[in-house]
């Protein structure tokens, strides 16, 4: 599969120094006290929810919940005032609901929604990426060094309450090279579809340092708004992590080919 743009061919054997030296980035941010929420789908129930074909792992799909902030938004094209001008958009939370594709031979992630803090960020997100964007009201405490990580995230259409805690001691560590843990976080292209136009983009950054995490999700009906995958689906992981400092996001592009 070929594109065209700065960034040359998608491939997804590239190692990720040499994707973070193709271009310079559209934006960089901290991604920062994260909370991944993993469940095991069947296949059936998220086809007719996602426009690319799913990538499976021993048959079965994944759909994965994202709850982190973004913060210290910022372009290298404006370094000196770009902060700032970026400040309305930054330093909010993010609830986001992916699902794990597949686009040629090119792994990825599509979100089926995202929620996010910021009101005035909400109507950017289709246009400029194709990003579902939706309002919602977080009220989140992610503090492992106290064994203490809940969440309650409001929005049209229901709730998301959930609770954790670390299963263990150890600081977090980057996931075992062909884990499903790996399989779940290591993804660095995210395939979008707004009307009838389909756009990639990647993201860069190090290998997620995470802790595994025992959570229990209480209300999940917020979820519904992401389609009737739920009843088809079960919470097989979860993961903290302390976050990444600077993440390289890319320049949304046109995939090139009919999927």
């Amino acid at each position: 599969m070929k594109t065209s743009g700065t960034y040359g061919p998608i491939t997804g054997d590239l190692s990720r120094r040499a994707r973070m030296q193709m271009s310079r980035p559209l934006f960089r941010a901290a991604w920062l006290r994260a909370v991944i929420l993993h469940y095991e789908v069947e296949p059936a129930a998220l086809r007719p929810l996602v426009p690319f074909p799913l990538d499976l792992r021993q048959g079965m799909a994944y759909l994965s919940l994202v709850i982190f902030t973004l913060a210290e938004l910022r372009t290298d094209s404006l370094p000196l005032i770009g902060r700032s001008l970026l400040r309305p958009v930054s330093d909010h939370y993010f609830l986001n609901a992916r699902t794990y594709v597949r686009a040629g031979e090119v792994p990825g992630i599509y979100f089926l929604a995202e929620w996010l803090s910021r009101r005035i960020a909400v109507p950017l997100g289709r246009p400029l990426f194709g990003l579902p964007y939706h309002l919602g009201e977080f009220d989140c405490d992610h503090d492992p060094t106290h064994r203490r990580i809940t969440g309650n995230i409001r929005a049209a259409g229901g709730l998301l309450r959930y609770k954790a805690e670390p299963v263990d001691t150890e600081g977090p560590s980057p996931c075992p090279a062909g884990s499903l843990d790996e399989f779940l976080l290591e993804r660095y292209t995210a395939f979008t579809k707004w009307w009838n136009l389909r756009r990639f983009f990647r993201v860069w950054h190090p290998p997620w340092p995470v802790t595994p995490l025992s959570a229990t999700i209480e209300d999940s009906s917020l979820l519904r708004r992401t389609g009737n995958w739920k009843t088809h689906a079960r919470l097989v992981a979860a993961h903290y992590s302390p976050g990444l400092r600077d993440v390289w996001m890319g320049h949304p592009q046109i995939l090139s080919e009919t999927l």
